[in-house]
């Protein structure tokens, strides 16, 4: 996790070194030494953060280094924030000779305490877990138990199998029909939605076992070796005359062969359950013969192009949540031994209904609910689990919150921090996808490439974490996602883990014992839902933030003190975006907006200003604009086309705009009048 936050600056780095290195001189090569260092520092964080969970040093040593990345990006933005454009160039030497002692100063500071991470790091007996592992080398963390876990659990038949039984009965039909050629079914879903479950019902169906006459199951996982598989592939379908050591002995090519052989001229059913890389499949689809016997392969992976990729005839299927009434169903099973549960007690049927609500529809979840709940038969016992019904679920099992962890540890570090914003978003919201897609490139989330445009490269990132089931889709139009939302127990993981790494604060007036003061004057993000007076909330707020975000959720009160003075401290905010904050605020807004020159997102949608300040034209990097209010005109400054990185521009606009000089403009939803 703490990698995300240090490939982003490294990647800041990069771009500073591209950008200032012919003026930089001697300091360019500290900062080289510092994007080289953590860079270097990167591979050994995945083996800290697996050994975190027993080691309050090793702990402080991830804290360390995310807050020392953090600095680094403070200091690269106070370094643009003192200067403009071409000033290095046209400076005296003596004046640039005293701002770059200064910067490398504070350069020299961050070298000392990243040569103190080091040997720190060398002390705990880190490792680069891409070049220290031995093959077969075992792992006590909670990631290799819970692997270990999956391989001795997954095979365990429930004898009934509930809210899946039309999904059962389609992947059946499709199993049994009569194509005489190999395909693969494919089932998708994030982890814990049951598409293991599902497959090892359909594997012991009689019916299937009478159609196929070899039948083999495998678990692949992330960390997966070709010969291996083969191998116990091999085993599983239990009809081979070589042993384990012969089999052994043979290279991978060989066998690909022997399995082959071993199916010609048969009708075979295999599962290869839990893959995340198409590749896997590849390695292995050599080995089983397409024929004309009508065989099968079921695939079960977390992510879409997995999914859709197996084969040309691929049949994918997304395995759903479970409804309500399932949800309960299955809840009473596990914890009562029965589906119906009639004669359940009112109160402990009404807190049930309570709790499996918070669930979301995942099974998983559910599963360990039931488990916790069937070993307290008691009213009191029940109000204390569904109390505290998260403490619970994480302290009882592994499985909840490593089978989300395992998900979100799979993501590139954009990807990371591209699913981590999503927990600024309040519960349920209806998330407008072109608008997210803005704020993740004014973000920086999306790093730049000379040959594709940034709205298209995040909406790449978008896709992929749809296709890992992470983020849901709500409406479409005209055949393009136009909204999405996240699953509630998704939103869970990504505030414990924006909340880990200090990068969000929640600010609810309505829920003040939600608010952590201490986050605020850390955090990297404030998202504020319902307040009267929000004015608290941004004093205590840390100055180096770099986003502030309103929402309204339905039935809250409206912001009705808002003192916009007090935002223009925040020097380095990327991101100001109000989300229907409408008669809060005055009718004109102040200079001061000038001041935040790091501004990329303007977001003053129906707060009803009828002009805007000629300040606003020194926020030479604003991508999007937006003031769309209803009804309401809004006059611009005449020299707006200055404002050349202008991607985005909304609203019924007035003024001589010379829109057509903005050259990057990508999006312009707007009336115009007296333009030139």
């Amino acid at each position: 996790m703490v990698d995300a936050v240090v490939s982003f600056v490294v990647q800041r780095l990069g771009d500073f070194l591209i950008q200032e290195a012919k003026f930089l001189g001697r300091v360019n090569n500290k900062v080289m030494w510092v994007k080289d260092e953590l860079e270097w520092m990167q591979s050994y964080i995945a083996n800290a953060e697996a050994k975190q969970i027993d080691n309050p040093m090793i702990r402080k040593w991830l804290s360390d280094i995310t807050e020392i990345s953090y600095e680094i990006e403070d200091g690269l933005d106070e370094f643009f924030l003192q200067v403009k454009p071409g000033w290095l160039s046209s400076m005296s030497s003596c004046i640039k000779s005293n701002k770059l002692y200064g910067t490398g100063e504070k350069i020299d500071e961050f070298q000392n305490r990243i040569n103190d991470l080091s040997r720190r790091r060398q002390l705990y007996g880190l490792q680069d877990l891409d070049h220290g592992k031995t093959e077969g080398q075992s792992s006590n963390t909670t990631l290799g138990r819970l692997k270990q876990l999956r391989r001795v659990t997954s095979f365990t038949v429930d004898e009934k199998i509930i809210g899946f039984e039309d999904e059962a009965n389609i992947l059946l039909a499709k199993l049994l029909d009569k194509e005489p050629r190999r395909s693969v079914i494919s089932i998708y879903g994030m982890g814990g939605l049951g598409k293991t479950t599902l497959a090892k019902k359909l594997y012991h169906i009689d019916d299937v076992k009478k159609n196929f006459n070899r039948r083999a199951w495998v678990s692949v996982s992330q960390d997966y070796n070709t010969r291996d598989l083969l191998i116990r592939i091999i085993h599983s379908f239990g009809f081979t005359d070589l042993t384990t050591e012969e089999l052994k002995n043979l290279c991978e090519e060989e066998l690909e062969r022997y399995l082959y052989g071993l199916l010609r001229g048969r009708s075979y059913l295999v599962v290869i359950d839990d893959v995340w890389q198409k590749e896997a499949w590849e390695s292995l689809k050599r080995a089983f013969p397409e024929g004309e016997k009508g065989s099968r392969v079921i695939i079960t992976t977390r992510i879409w192009k997995v999914a859709e990729s197996s084969d040309e005839r691929t049949q994918a299927y997304k395995l759903r949540f479970l409804r309500l009434d399932e949800s309960w169903q299955l809840l009473c099973e596990k914890t009562f031994g029965k589906s119906d549960a009639n004669d359940v007690d009112a109160e402990l049927k009404t807190l049930g209904m309570e709790m499996v609500q918070k669930c979301g529809g995942l099974p998983l979840v559910i599963v360990v609910l039931g488990g916790l709940l069937s070993r307290k038969s008691k009213l009191q016992e029940w109000k204390q689990v569904r109390d505290h019904i998260w403490q619970n679920l994480r302290n009882d099992s592994i499985h909840v919150s490593c089978l989300l962890d395992l998900s979100f540890n799979d993501l590139p570090y954009q990807l990371k921090l591209c699913f981590l914003y999503l927990s600024a978003f309040p519960e349920d919201f209806e998330i407008d996808v072109k608008k997210l897609i803005r704020l993740w490139i004014a973000e920086c989330f999306v790093p730049q490439e000379r040959y594709q445009m940034p709205e298209d490269m995040a909406k790449h990132n978008f896709d992929e974490l749809v296709g890992r089931s992470l983020i849901l889709i709500e409406k479409r139009s005209w055949g393009r996602v136009a909204t999405c939302r996240v699953h509630d127990i998704l939103r869970d993981l990504a505030i414990r883990k924006a909340r880990e790494l200090k990068l969000l604060h929640i600010y609810d007036q309505l829920k003040p014992s939600a608010c952590d003061p201490s986050s605020a004057s850390t955090c990297r993000q404030q998202a504020i839902y319902s307040a009267v007076d929000v004015c608290p909330a941004l004093r205590i707020s840390n100055p180096n933030m770099r986003s502030i975000l309103f929402f309204t959720p339905d039935k809250a009160p409206r912001v009705t003190i808002l003192n916009f003075p007090l935002l223009y401290k925040f020097r380095f905010l990327r991101v100001l975006d109000f989300d229907g904050y409408d008669q809060c605020c005055p009718r004109n807004l102040y200079e001061g907006i000038g001041n935040l020159i790091y501004l990329k997102h303007l977001g003053l949608r129906k707060l009803g200003f009828s002009k805007l300040p000629s300040s606003i034209l020194k926020l030479k990097r604003l991508q999007t604009l937006d003031l769309y209010s209803d009804g309401v005109e809004i006059e611009l400054p005449n020299k707006v086309y200055k404002l050349q990185e202008l991607r985005h521009l909304f609203g019924s606009l007035t003024g001589r705009l010379r829109i057509d000089s903005l050259t990057k403009l990508q999006s312009q939803v707007c009336k115009q009048r007296k333009l030139e």
